[in-house]
């Protein structure tokens, strides 16, 4: 048995939501659940081939970051040590964010939510477990402290993104997190093509579209409750992104008749309408940015 060392990391732990809903139809061969499911296997498949020696494909990363993910069902366990000797300069939690923001974007295209807990901490680490506080923390963050399809930062996560650096830029600058209240989340809805997919030239609006469509499937067939609240969320995310991102001008808004009387985010104030008034300002922008840099004009 290799010795156990223990390691501080970045660890993020991601759920798929209504994934029990979604279970009861897969096990039937010929149905929409089955086809969904076994494209589902695909996309995670191909999401978890993250690491690579190449430093043109921006969209993955370098194998010495130490990245590992363990999926387990409906659940991700992402983990990466916040300082690589063989990385200098490469934060963990960067690696860690920038993959489940990744994670987000593919799901949603086929119309899953994701939420989850981020945090830092000591863990222990094997090719199919992990142990630790570290774990402990962004596990439960997740379960008790995320509730809407968000990826919440634990005051673990967020101690590094204040005075961290990666590669000497302060994390809090690059444009993987923003604001919901006095939380930080992860900006899931980032329109950064690498966070998106693959191809550089992609069509990010047709993309978008696509999860306009989704979301608002979901919203005509879902009676008020708490699964439709989660899809409500994340059309008032999308309406936000779609006014602040320059390269999401020409999608169409979510119309607000599709929505019911839902409060948003941790809104105190009934008079709240907007996205900025609720979850405050971004940091960083979405346009223009490479992975794991600060935002640059000379960056496609």
């Amino acid at each position: 048995m290799d010795k156990v060392i223990f390691k501080r990391c970045a660890v993020a732990f991601l759920d798929i939501l209504g994934f029990k809903e979604f279970m009861r139809n897969v096990e039937i061969p010929d149905s929409k659940e089955y086809g969904d499911f076994c494209q589902l296997q695909r996309v995670v498949s191909n999401q978890l081939a993250c690491t690579t020696d190449d430093d043109r494909e921006q969209h993955l990363f370098p194998k010495d970051v130490g990245l590992e993910i363990i999926y387990i069902s409906d659940s991700f366990i992402l983990s990466a040590p916040i300082s690589s000797g063989d990385q200098a300069g490469y934060n963990g939690l960067v690696a860690v964010s920038i993959k489940a923001i990744q994670l987000a974007h593919q799901l949603l295209k086929m119309g899953f939510l994701l939420r989850g807990g981020v945090a830092v901490g000591t863990v222990y680490r094997t090719d199919s477990n992990i142990f630790g506080t570290g774990y402990q923390k962004a596990y439960e963050t997740e379960c008790q402290c995320a509730r809407t399809p968000r990826i919440l930062l634990h005051e673990s996560a967020e101690e590094v993104l204040k005075h961290c650096f990666h590669f000497g830029c302060p994390i809090r600058i690059l444009s993987i997190v923003m604001k919901d209240g006095s939380d930080s989340i992860l900006d899931t809805l980032n329109s950064h093509w690498g966070y998106i997919g693959q191809d550089r030239d992609c069509d990010v609006p047709q993309i978008y579209d696509g999860y306009r469509t989704k979301i608002e499937e979901n919203l005509s067939k879902l009676e008020v409750g708490g699964r439709r609240e989660k899809w409500e969320w994340m059309a008032e995310l999308f309406n936000a992104k779609q006014k602040d991102a320059s390269d999401l001008h020409g999608v169409t808004r979510i119309s607000e008749d599709k929505f019911s009387n839902v409060v948003f985010g941790q809104a105190n104030n009934p008079e709240q309408t907007t996205f900025r008034e609720a979850f405050g300002p971004f940091i960083g922008r979405s346009k223009h940015v490479t992975i794991g840099v600060p935002n640059s004009p000379e960056t496609k």
